[in-house]
């Protein structure tokens, strides 16, 4: 009977034990962590961005203001055309383009296409008795997402613009999709000559039903201050992001500038990947080449043991404009 006590004492023990370890390991994890749908909207845009860290709210000075604060669209001094390619992780692919074309001396507007995809998935039927045989192979299917927008910024004084995005985001797996809308707010104040100061409000819209589900589009808060440092030929950046589903995410970069033609940049992101992937999995690195109006841009990104991604960006300015 001691005996027999003396075990059931041991798995009560053990029980606890692994409860608690489940229970630690549960607060590392946001209590809305997988309750949101299109994440592909967290995907950072434009090669520049993306090197810097993807701090870019307060800078948000070229078309990738679109993604990052549409109000600094109004710092575009001549109309703009861009176009990214992006490798994900496990052959994902994100193609986008952008146009932005200013109206006047205070208003800017943009009309933007995106759309990820990965294809060649297998399908495998599921056996009444799985314990019989494996799932059989029968066929291949796909899944992408799809993203338009149409962008607005106008400027209110000499220090403060503000912008606006309409966008439609249209998601599907197989023979399954689901469509919505949202909208991002942004403003970009200009706190003295170099330093300017950016808040952001993305994917705000109703939620994504997909075979009567609806899932909550991720909406995010962002902060961020940008600067200038002439006489150094560089230019810095902080970000603070607060999603809806994952926990405060800071972010910092940095670019340098050599004679408007090369520019070196790096970054870091903390919290926004898991630091067991490698030390590493936080910085992005990238490079610029600008000859003209035409300007090539590259980000590189390391996940660890998951790869790496890697964006390329194209743009190219045209047309006499109203200075702002």
């Amino acid at each position: 009977m001691l005996q027999k006590n003396s075990q059931l004492s041991i798995k009560k023990v053990t029980a606890v034990l692994f409860a608690a370890a489940a229970l630690a390991l549960a607060v590392e994890i946001h209590p809305n962590a997988g309750k949101t749908s299109a994440s592909f909207l967290k995907l950072g845009l434009g090669a520049r961005a993306v090197a810097m860290g993807e701090s870019y709210a307060g800078i948000a000075d070229d078309i990738y203001a679109v993604y990052w604060n549409p109000a600094g669209l109004n710092n575009l001094t001549k109309n703009e055309f861009s176009a990214m390619h992006a490798e994900w992780l496990q052959d994902i692919r994100y193609e986008y383009a952008s146009l932005a074309l200013r109206l006047d001396e205070k208003s800017v507007c943009a009309f933007s296409l995106g759309g990820l995809y990965l294809s060649d998935m297998e399908r495998r039927t599921i056996l009444e008795k799985p314990e019989d045989s494996a799932s059989s192979y029968t066929d291949i299917f796909g899944a992408s997402d799809f993203l338009a927008v149409v962008s607005y910024s106008t400027k209110i004084n000499e220090s403060l613009t503000l912008g606006v995005n309409l966008k439609g985001i249209l998601e599907s797996l197989d023979i399954y999709s689901g469509f919505t809308a949202a909208v991002d707010a942004g403003a970009l104040y200009q706190a003295c000559p170099n330093v300017k100061l950016g808040m952001v409000l993305q994917n705000l819209g109703p939620s994504l039903t997909i075979r009567q589900q609806g899932y909550w589009l991720p909406l995010n808060i962002k902060i961020g201050v940008g600067f200038v440092i002439p006489e150094w030929r560089l230019t810095g950046a902080f970000d603070i992001n607060q999603p809806i589903d994952d926990f405060t995410k800071f972010s910092a970069g940095f670019e340098y500038n050599y004679e408007n033609t090369i520019f070196l940049r790096t970054g870091y992101r903390y919290r926004w990947t898991d630091p067991d992937l490698a030390q590493l999995s936080g910085l992005t690195a990238g490079i610029g080449l600008r000859l003209s109006e035409y300007q090539l841009d590259y980000a590189f990104v390391p996940f660890g043991d998951l790869g790496s991604t890697h964006r390329i960006s194209f743009t190219v300015r045209f047309g006499q404009t109203p200075r702002p």
